[in-house]
């Protein structure tokens, strides 16, 4: 009788799981560029699949538990770009399409960091971050624009720590989220 075996089950080295964050991540990000393209149907049913697979094995990494991010754009797209992005490296991130919902999703997840679009319908992104900073001091915010007359002095405030002007790179808006999750846990 064949001698049976069990799995190893020692935990994967620290080094090993960021370095597989990291090439999910990046195969996250290529799908959506591609995607960005049209796309014939069965070409985004294989792109889609990839991208699920992709988070799954993501959500299957040992870690931490989760830092918690709420993103707050209008645009649906951005919003699920953004998501792509940051839930590779361990983030969990939760979606608002408006101020108003964004607040109410702060209120009830306490999130580390809120990155949040300057520009948005109804409430903007300064009267958002200005309601945080009254009611939750030790969130993070970043602020997301495409206004290019407007200046960072204009919405810097207390606990804004980054600023990001679109379009922004994938490297650049995780330096500043990584930035933004220190800044939180000091405060």
């Amino acid at each position: 009788m064949p001698k049976m075996t069990t799995p190893d089950t020692s935990p994967l080295p620290a080094d090993a799981v960021a370095a597989i964050r990291e090439c999910l991540g990046i195969i996250l990000s290529n799908v959506d560029l591609v995607l960005l393209k049209p796309q014939n149907n069965a070409q985004q049913a294989q792109l889609e699949g990839i991208r699920e697979a992709a988070l799954a094995a993501s959500s299957r990494l040992p870690g931490r538990v989760p830092t918690t991010i709420v993103v707050v754009d209008d645009e649906p797209l951005m919003r699920n770009m953004l998501q792509r992005w940051l839930e590779p490296r361990g983030f969990n991130v939760v979606t608002a399409q408006d101020a108003a919902a964004a607040l109410s999703l702060v209120a009830s997840l306490r999130p580390a960091v809120v990155l949040c679009d300057v520009n948005m319908p109804g409430h903007d992104g300064v009267w958002l971050a200005q309601r945080i900073r009254d009611e939750f001091p030790d969130t993070a915010i970043i602020f997301a624009t495409g206004n290019k007359d407007l200046l960072p002095t204009q919405t810097l405030r207390k606990g804004v720590i980054g600023y990001l002007l679109k379009p922004f790179d994938r490297d650049r808006l995780l330096l500043t989220v990584d930035e933004a999750v220190r800044w939180a846990a000091h405060h």
